[in-house]
C-alpha cells in the first residue's frame, strides 16, 4: 500500500467502523493534531518504533473513551495488531469482545480446562450414545414381554382361584394351600 507523505497542518477525515472512528485512509491525520508521528514506507522500517531495556517499549493511553492503541491493517491480507512474546504474545486484562470468527492453532484453556480436550472427550462419548440407545430399546422391549408375561400369569391365577372356589361350593370340602 502506497501511503503518500504526511503534510503538517492538513486533516485527512477517515469513516466510520461500526460506532467507533476508522484510521484515514492515507496515513495519519495532521501531525499538529498528533503526539507522535512517524511514516516509513519500506518493508523493514516501522512508522512509529519505541523500545526500552528494562520497561514498555510503546504506551498508549486514551482518557477519552476511545482505544489506547489501536491497530489497522489496511490490507485485506493485513493484521491490526501482531503480538510476539517469550511467555505471552497478548496480556488482557478486563473483558474482551470479538467481532467475527477466531482461529486457535494451539490449545484453548478456559480456567484450568483444556477446552479442545473436552471437545474430544464429548465426541467420543457421542460415538458411545448409538449403541447404549440400541441396548435401551432391546432392554425397553424385554420390559414390554415381561409385564405381558406377568399380566398373563395374573389372569391364570385368578382363573385358579376362581376353579378352585368353585369346586368348595359344588363338593364341600376346602381346598388344599398346596393347589
Amino acid at each position: 500500500m502506497n501511503t503518500p507523505p504526511i503534510k503538517p497542518g492538513t486533516i485527512h477525515p477517515g469513516g466510520n467502523i461500526g460506532n467507533r472512528l476508522r484510521p484515514p485512509a492515507s496515513s495519519v491525520t495532521a501531525a499538529q493534531n498528533s503526539g507522535v508521528v512517524g511514516q516509513a514506507d519500506n518493508l523493514l522500517g516501522a512508522g512509529v518504533f519505541g523500545e526500552n531495556k528494562r520497561g514498555i517499549g510503546v504506551l498508549g493511553i486514551s482518557d477519552g473513551g476511545e482505544a489506547g492503541v489501536y491497530g489497522y491493517g489496511g490490507d485485506p491480507e493485513g493484521v491490526g495488531i501482531h503480538g510476539k512474546g517469550g511467555r505471552l504474545a497478548g496480556l488482557f486484562e478486563g473483558n474482551g469482545q470479538f467481532e467475527g470468527n477466531v482461529d486457535i492453532s494451539g490449545t484453548l484453556t478456559v480456567q484450568g480446562n483444556n477446552i479442545i480436550s473436552s471437545i474430544l472427550a464429548a465426541e467420543g462419548l457421542t460415538g458411545r450414545i448409538a449403541p447404549l440407545d440400541s441396548r435401551i430399546s432391546t432392554l425397553e422391549t424385554q420390559v414390554t414381554i415381561l409385564q405381558e408375561l406377568v399380566s398373563e400369569l395374573q389372569n391364570q391365577i385368578k382363573y385358579q382361584e376362581t376353579q378352585i372356589v368353585f369346586l368348595q361350593k359344588h363338593h364341600g370340602q376346602p381346598a388344599s394351600p398346596d393347589l
